[in-house]
């Protein structure tokens, strides 16, 4: 159980006008992760590509090497991570998920379409699949 001196400290006390609470601060020049992480990942290296040595590479452009070598021997979840970096990751979809039937309305269609529409309800019908058609 929680007490309640405990659920005291949770809650912010508002800084009193003039006063500092950190007074020291963060250093000047200090860098945070993501700066310090870039700087590594721009770190120039060497490489091996099929067997030939590349000079003067990225720490980064050596680490997408070593995926696309793994997604190369079969590794799919580095095949996965090329391809998110590329084409952006794909939402997930719950296959569960009641899904509408599609409305059509019929005064929008000429009578070529409406007989093709009727032939596909019907392949759709005897496939066990249910289409709603709203009228009007």
């Amino acid at each position: 159980m929680v007490s309640e001196n405990s659920l005291k400290n949770l809650i912010p006390i508002p800084a009193k006008k003039g006063e500092i609470r950190n007074p020291n601060g963060r250093p000047l020049g200090s860098k945070n992760r993501k700066t310090i992480l870039k700087e590594w990942m721009a770190m120039k290296t060497s490489g091996e590509l099929d067997g030939k040595i590349m000079e003067n590479i990225t720490l980064q452009d050596k680490m997408i090497l070593a995926m696309y070598k793994e997604a190369c021997n079969g590794n799919v979840n580095a095949f996965n991570t090329l391809m998110d970096g590329i084409h952006g990751k794909i939402p997930s979809v719950n296959v569960n998920e009641n899904i509408e039937s599609p409305k059509v309305n019929l005064n929008l269609l000429n009578e070529d379409e409406l007989n093709a529409l009727g032939t596909m309800y019907d392949k759709l019908k005897e496939s066990a699949q249910d289409i709603e058609i709203v009228e009007g």
